[in-house]
């Protein structure tokens, strides 16, 4: 009896395995279960201050699935994208994925060169709002259009206006996407130079003082006013080698700049 008790559980278990295979990602599994808020999504891609399309833009939906009664226990993540054409505009296909079969998220997001993104999703009893934070605009759905046109924000007047920000972090971050976009003034490379003054201590201060390296060493001649501080790091007695390298370098970078202006 006990033997025959056991071969029946493995056939049910057998059957059980085989069935989550073939519904876990499958086709099969998009019958049984398909993804809430599927789509297909189409629409425009606009620049919200001159109406014109953006060519170019990322568009990228996403779908966070759970298959455990509680979050982040056997999830998984579906995603989807598009990138928006010489009039601007997109479509995003229906993925043939199930969704979670304990429910998930959904979110839609909008990227391009030079401009704030853009994101949106669906607000639910459980949804905490969103913090304001200014290099990114995020819109709560109650469901989501078929259709929908997004306007994105230029970047610069938002980073130009950051640059005076009380939170050092928003000062730090708006200067060095204004060196990505070749945007430099005074105001950038001294953001940059006072955030090297400030952080000393911490392993994510290090990586934050590197990246604040590699930013005035794109700058070029116009960042030689750093060249003072810089030399001045290399003379500290616990300088990660990493860093120190990345200082050589942008050193090396703003000389021959510098010297190439003259």
């Amino acid at each position: 009896m006990k033997k025959i008790s056991i071969k029946i559980f493995s056939v049910l278990a057998l059957i059980f395995i085989v069935l989550f295979i073939l519904t876990n990602r499958g086709y099969i599994g998009y019958l049984i279960h398909p993804l809430p808020f599927d789509g297909p999504y189409s629409g425009m891609v606009l620049d919200a201050s001159t109406g014109k399309p953006i060519a170019g833009a990322k568009i990228v939906a996403t779908w966070g699935c759970w298959d455990f009664p509680y979050p982040h226990i056997a999830d998984y993540v579906v995603y989807a994208h598009a990138i928006s054409d010489e009039k601007g505009h997109y479509e995003i296909k229906r993925p043939k994925r199930r969704g979670g079969w304990f429910g998930g998220n959904f979110s839609f997001d909008v990227y391009a060169k030079g401009y704030l993104s853009a994101g949106y999703y669906i607000a639910t009893k459980n949804s905490s709002k969103p913090q304001p934070y200014p290099f990114s605009t995020i819109t709560p759905l109650s469901k989501f259009p078929a259709v929908l046109d997004v306007r994105l924000k230029p970047a610069i007047p938002v980073l130009l206006r950051l640059l005076k920000s009380q939170k050092t972090t928003y000062r730090l971050r708006a200067a060095k996407w204004l060196v990505g976009l070749g945007y430099i003034n005074s105001d950038v490379v001294n953001v940059l130079i006072a955030s090297l003054k400030n952080n000393r201590e911490s392993n994510e201060d290090k990586w934050i003082r590197a990246s604040t390296v590699r930013a005035l060493s794109q700058i070029g001649h116009d960042a030689r006013a750093a060249l003072p501080v810089l030399e001045n790091m290399l003379r500290e007695e616990k300088i990660d080698k990493y860093l120190r390298l990345e200082i050589e370098r942008a050193i090396k970078k703003i000389d021959s700049d510098s010297e190439n202006n003259n």
